[in-house]
């Protein structure tokens, strides 16, 4: 399922909003039966609205959900789509608009859903532990015939001050027994795939960031009781602030999803990160010679290594490569190799333990357009901030060798340093990172100008030979930059 976000025909909304988006079966004709499959937040948006840094009012973007765990519920005509986002704009002068449209790909799978069953559904106001646990009571459910496996699909996210802000543990228990933990944080807003953005976007929330799809969390649900009671719990741990008034909110959609056969082994070739046009992958892309690939463990058993085979169409050579994964039911991953410039081709995974293809392992691939300077150097020029001892620069070749290697220390200072490079793919990256917000906040961010007092900084490329201007880098670019570009 895909999700296009735009602005309202009257202008995007400037605040981070949470969109839900709900399989809603009818019960009558005033009431529904509402299981949420997709949830995300909106972003920063008032520079959309004003036609800032490249933005415009024409803005969209896509937001895709694997919704086959509910293929049971896709059934009959009275099923339907429907959505719900909070938010305060000016009074409802601002908003967006969603186009929701419904893939169904021919294939086969092995884990065709049997049931959803709705578990926890709620919105848990926290104030310790303890008190959350007398909210979440255990849940049970029973196996029906023809059920042998079963997993929680869980969507969270934490609001409020402690309840955004604050990192916390979330833990699972089956029958008594935990199961599963994770820390409920998420440190990579800054390298945000929609950015710059107009709010406070580079700050690490709970289990969320402005403008991103909520991931899922699914956990494993192993040796289940047949016919009988099996018991599942949630629990949240202590929240991780030296607050003295706890202000927490966590809203959490967990759907209990059965099967009547798993394979222990099952890999998914999920997606081309790179090279690809896709917005969500802007961190990767433009690709010169990288191609990375996100792949999934969907079986019941961890798997150490992958093999992964790329047939390149235009040089005619066929490449099976053995990657190392370690992945846990249920966790992904993007793994990278190296290819030729002009290519395009196939890329599948193999089941390594039978030596075979799933039909729905392969994904065709072709190289995208990427910057090519004619040049025998280039100068790499940055201007720092008042607080630059956090700026670094790293440059490596197409075959991974680092040419280049920079730390700058000193404040309000323009830097240039140039390089003399051969014909080659080469990867830049550019990292800010600022110990009191831990994360980037780039060369300029308008919270840092307005509460830091810090000044802003620039970052750019020259032609060494003939002193042209190539690239000039928006400052606002949080943690880093990532570009890659060919030599001539």
């Amino acid at each position: 399922m895909q999700i296009d976000l735009g602005c309202a025909t009257y202008g995007c909304c400037a605040w981070d909003y949470t969109y839900r988006g709900f399989i809603s079966q009818k019960i009558n004709d005033s009431s529904y039966n509402d299981i949420e499959v997709a949830r995300l937040i909106t972003p920063y948006s008032s520079f959309m609205r004003k036609g800032r840094y490249g933005y415009d009012s024409a803005w969209v973007h896509p937001y895709v959900y694997d919704v086959t765990d509910y293929l049971p519920l896709l059934r009959g005509d009275s099923v339907i789509y429907s959505a719900s986002t909070g938010g305060w704009d000016d009074k409802g002068k601002f908003g967006f608009k969603h186009t929701v449209t419904l893939y169904l790909i021919k294939g086969d799978t092995l884990r065709n859903p049997v049931r959803v069953i709705p578990a926890f559904q709620d919105h848990y106001r926290y104030h310790d532990s303890a008190q959350m646990d007398s909210f979440i009571q255990p849940f049970k459910f029973k196996l029906k015939k023809g059920e042998n496996f079963a997993k929680l699909r869980n969507i969270i996210t934490g609001h409020d001050q402690e309840g955004e802000f604050s990192p916390i543990y979330f833990y699972v228990k089956l029958n008594g027994k935990e199961i599963y933990q994770k820390r409920l944080w998420k440190t990579d807003c800054d390298k945000n795939p929609i950015q710059p953005q107009s709010g406070t976007w580079i700050f690490s929330r709970t289990n969320w960031c402005p403008g991103e799809k909520v991931n899922e969390i699914e956990v494993y649900l192993p040796n289940l009781i047949g016919y009988e009671d099996n018991e599942i719990e949630i629990v949240f741990g202590k929240i991780q602030t030296e607050s003295k008034k706890i202000n927490a909110l966590y809203s959490v959609e967990s759907h209990i999803i059965t099967y009547g056969y798993k394979d222990s082994f099952d890999i998914a070739l999920v997606d081309i990160v790179a090279p690809s046009r896709n917005p969500n992958y802007r961190m990767y892309n433009p690709s010169c010679n990288k191609v990375r690939v996100k792949v999934k463990n969907n079986g019941s058993k961890k798997v150490k290594t992958v093999a992964l085979e790329f047939i390149d169409w235009v040089s005619g050579k066929d490449t099976l490569m053995d990657i190392q994964v370690d992945l846990d039911p249920y966790e992904e991953k993007v793994v990278e190799f190296h290819a030729n410039e002009f290519y395009q081709g196939q890329i599948a995974l193999h089941q390594k333990k039978f030596n075979s293809i799933k039909i729905d392992n392969y994904q065709y691939i072709s190289q995208t357009s990427f910057p090519r300077f004619n040049s025998k150097a280039l100068i790499f020029e940055i201007t720092t901030t008042n607080d630059s001892s956090k700026n670094s620069l790293v440059l490596r070749s197409g075959n991974g060798d680092t040419v280049m290697k920079r730390d700058y220390f000193n404040n309000n200072t323009t830097y240039r340093d140039t390089t003399q490079l051969v014909p080659n793919c080469y990867h830049l990256e550019l990292f800010d990172y600022d110990k009191n917000y831990e994360c980037g906040d780039g060369l300029s961010f308008w919270y840092s100008s307005r509460v830091m007092k810090k000044t802003s900084g620039i970052f750019k490329i020259y032609d060494a030979n003939t002193g042209k201007l190539l690239k000039v880098f928006n400052p606002d670019f949080g943690g880093k930059i990532n570009y890659e570009f060919r030599v001539e």
